[in-house]
């Protein structure tokens, strides 16, 4: 097969505040934020029902006056680069995701509370996706220090959350992106050895909560109106039936919590292929793997034809 240069993307050159610039006019002709979530939410539930070319259609659409949907192609491009396993696909992603942080730094900015807030985890997010993609570069060093970035960004949004003044929609949309953040590391820091945390949380990752705060967190997240909602759900997910089987944590009650967020899936995401994934190990952690490799099989034949993103 002949490889192929990427395609380019229009966030590679984008001069980030005409994004910024957009945003706000958005936000001053609307009479809420729901007209700026719901193309969101539409192309979120497009990516997770296995509709790929819708929701890059939504993105290639909306990136230039949505920051989030200029998020989201970041995100699309991620999904294709370790698809792909090619280092030119990977150094694209890589530079999509840093034009997508130039977005976040300069809403950030915004005197608009929530606009700024929007900037700051737009940031926490873009270098948690870039140290993902340094780690398989093998830049260990600069993954590191991005993964410190991120925490970092995801703390100082919660703190801007607790001390601005938004209406009520407002702060739950963002309130769920905060708590998907800080629950996440929270999760990954809690499996480091002993000395290794202690270590982390006194110098890179401090003030980074417990286990059981970081999975409550989620949880939290899952059950609010954010298009990190479902991304919640399936890092939950993942605790639950990949991360504890391995470790020997799994326990009914995770099982249950496990059975409880599939169900959730079903009726909001049915028949996504990454929540299809997570039903068979359920279902394998229950012992009946006849059902579970059922599961996989239909999830892989309901993906197999679909293109590149």
């Amino acid at each position: 097969m002949t490889e192929t240069e990427p395609q380019p993307n229009a966030l590679e050159t984008v001069n980030s505040s005409n994004a910024v610039t957009n945003c706000k006019l958005i936000r001053q002709n609307s009479p809420s934020i729901k007209q700026i979530s719901s193309v969101v939410d539409e192309t979120v539930h497009a990516l997770l029902t296995n509709d790929i070319v819708r929701a890059k259609k939504f993105v290639d659409e909306h990136w230039s006056t949505n920051p989030k949907m200029a998020l989201l192609s970041a995100l699309l491009t991620y999904i294709n680069a370790i698809s792909s396993h090619d280092d030119s696909e990977l150094t694209h992603s890589l530079n999509v995701v840093w034009a997508t942080e130039s977005i976040g730094s300069k809403l950030s900015y915004s005197p608009d509370p929530a606009d700024a807030l929007t900037g700051t985890l737009i940031q926490a997010d873009t270098h948690l996706l870039g140290s993902m993609i340094q780690v398989i570069q093998e830049s260990y060093v600069k993954a590191l220090l991005n993964l410190r970035r991120s925490f970092s960004f995801y703390k100082q949004a919660q703190q801007q959350l607790k001390a601005v003044t938004l209406s009520s929609e407002e702060y739950e949309l963002l309130e769920g992106w905060c708590l998907f953040g800080v629950g996440f590391f929270g999760i990954l820091l809690s499996f480091l050895p002993p000395t290794l945390l202690t270590i982390a949380s006194w110098t890179f990752f401090a003030c980074a909560k417990s286990r059981e705060e970081s999975i409550e967190m989620l949880h939290k997240s899952q059950r609010s109106k954010s298009f990190m909602s479902p991304f919640s759900a399936l890092l939950l997910l993942s605790y639950y039936l990949t991360i504890s089987s391995f470790t020997g944590l799994e326990s009914e009650h995770d099982l249950q919590d496990a059975k409880r967020l599939l169900d959730w899936s079903d009726q909001h995401y049915p028949n996504g292929a990454l929540f299809r994934l997570m039903e068979s190990r359920y279902y394998r952690s229950r012992k009946e793997l006849r059902h579970a490799i059922e599961i996989v099989e239909n999830a892989v034949n309901d993906v197999k034809d679909l293109p590149s993103v």
